[in-house]
């Protein structure tokens, strides 16, 4: 066979396990003790220095090295069947000198259990001073629950957006109530009277000077002086605001031509001429300024109100002459009620007066509920709290409710209860984007403040126990850290926020600050 002639500049290419054919020049099937260099071709492997012997290392545990530096440079054995034994489980020897250093445990023997059971290397990872160790075998566990909510979740805020005039204010829980149907008077007549006989609006009076004409204010105050056809209605105060005014005005009106005669002579010779005897005829004329409210469901018993009224000793019967339906949700049990004045004549308003009207009614007639002033709205809770709603407006726009959760935090109250928290729904029918509020209150109570995101409550929003949100993971069951002191001593210890303070750092497994969803945790970490 001819030979084979071939020039190979160097052996840097290393150890390939590639087929002969093809590997390319510089790279070869072994290479023993001898160590490629790019600066010195390949060169024999440098010889190993003993410096000393390990003594007592046990032929069964897990090598790791701890590269801190170039200078400082440690190696240790982790054997997982020394833990319990009264032997610690971890040795530590430096490089340098081959000394075995010393290894604290200032949490006792028992905290080496997290290294037992391991039926493989651990997973070591260095970071500074602290070289992290993972027992593949060890299961995750969760420790304590999240905070619970106040009064146990039962309360809601009804924020206050609409101040107005003539407007009803309702606050309810269950089903929504059914408004009463009372009457609104549309139209009035009037009556002088002749003792218990209504003659009409107008009557004649032989007095010439028209003295018993006149104007007055009249109103259905719902007192005694109200009436229905036969019967008085006497301190029931079924009306509300019906108003309006009484008008009495006298023309003059030739009532007789009276023949004048010279003397006591009636013959045509002696006819002077007539003159006119001249009476008063009085009209009434009623106007309805405000018909008001009858607080009736029957419609008979509203067109049958009277009040008698009297200008200059006459006596004039104001009557309601006809009523149109109103909805209203006056004088319904089991609601939290408040109306404003119908106008500025009959009471100033302010969000103070509303909300201080509907906290009493709240306290009073709503089961189950109390409430209580914050800023522009009112915190509620009891056990029926959580379902409180709103009724008020043409839309229901008066008033807004929120309970334990809210569509945006653009809904959220300026001012609140230190520690409400609301789940931030976002997208009504996807979880994925919600998110959980806390109200801290700048005084710790209430009043300004500001929302700051949380984890969920433990047994929010009626979960059970058996559903509660944890507070974390055990730092007992999460991995260790073996701790280069600095003064020639390392310690093993358990990553939990109590040793991180002792030590004056935060390296520990903090307790989760938010969260939506439960931890699902593997069966091995």
């Amino acid at each position: 066979m001819a030979a084979v002639n071939q020039s190979i500049p160097n052996f840097l290419g290393g150890v390939s396990q590639q087929p002969d054919k093809i590997k390319f020049p510089g790279q070869l099937r072994v290479c023993d003790n001898a160590v490629p260099d790019v600066t010195f071709g390949l060169k024999k492997r440098p010889a190993g220095e003993f410096v000393k012997t390990l003594t007592n290392a046990n032929g069964t545990g897990y090598w790791y090295e701890i590269i801190r530096d170039g200078d400082e440079k440690y190696l240790f054995q982790v054997t997982p069947a020394n833990t319990g034994s009264g032997q610690k489980p971890i040795r530590i020897w430096d490089l340098a000198n081959g000394n075995e250093l010393s290894l604290t445990n200032n949490n006792g023997d028992a905290l080496f259990a997290y290294l037992s059971g391991a039926t493989e290397e651990y997973a070591i990872q260095t970071i500074q001073d602290y070289t992290i160790i993972v027992n593949k075998q060890k299961t995750v566990g969760t420790t304590g629950n999240t905070f619970s909510p106040i009064h146990s979740g039962d309360y809601s805020y009804a924020r206050l957006d609409t101040v107005a005039y003539n407007t009803e204010y309702i606050l309810y829980t269950g089903t929504a109530p059914t408004p009463n149907t009372f009457y609104r008077v549309t139209s009035v007549k009037v009556d002088r009277m002749n003792g218990n006989t209504a003659e009409g609006p107008t009557w004649n009076d032989t007095n010439e000077n028209q003295q018993k004409s006149g104007t007055l204010t009249w109103s259905f105050s719902g007192g005694s002086a109200v009436t229905t056809t036969g019967a008085q209605v006497g301190g029931t105060n079924i009306t509300e605001n019906i108003e309006g005014t009484l008008q009495v005005n006298g023309n003059s009106y030739i009532a007789n031509n009276v023949a004048n005669f010279n003397g006591s002579s009636t013959a045509s010779a002696d006819f002077l001429g007539y003159t006119q005897d001249y009476d008063i005829r009085y009209t009434a004329t009623v106007t309805l300024r405000d018909g008001g409210l009858i607080k009736t469901t029957n419609k008979s018993t509203a067109e049958g109100l009277f009040i008698d009224v009297a200008i200059e000793g006459i006596t004039y019967r104001v009557s309601v002459e006809a009523v149109e339906p109103v909805s209203t949700y006056q004088d319904v049990s089991g609601i939290a009620y408040h109306k404003t004045p119908k106008n500025p004549e009959n009471g100033a308003i302010s969000m103070l007066t509303i909300l201080n009207g509907l906290t009493s009614s709240v306290n009073s007639d709503l089961s189950n509920v109390t409430a209580e002033v914050i800023g522009s709205g009112l915190f509620m809770h009891g056990s029926d709290a959580s379902g409180v709603n709103f009724l008020g407006g043409a839309v229901n726009e008066n008033m807004s409710v929120i309970g334990q959760k809210a569509q945006d935090v653009s809904r959220l109250p300026a001012m609140c209860k230190q520690g409400y928290v609301a789940q931030i729904s976002n997208t009504a029918d996807l979880e994925t984007d919600d998110y959980y509020v806390k109200f801290e209150a700048d005084n710790g109570v209430s009043g300004a403040g500001s929302w700051e995101e949380c984890v969920r409550p433990h047994n929010f929003a009626g979960t059970s126990a058996a559903d509660a949100m944890v507070l974390g993971l055990d730092p007992a069951t999460m991995p260790h850290a073996l701790v280069n002191n600095r003064n020639g001593t390392f310690s093993f210890i358990k990553l939990d926020e109590a040793t991180a303070t002792a030590r004056g750092n935060e390296n520990y497994w903090d307790d989760r600050p938010v969260s939506y969803t439960h931890l699902t945790l593997p069966t091995k970490a």
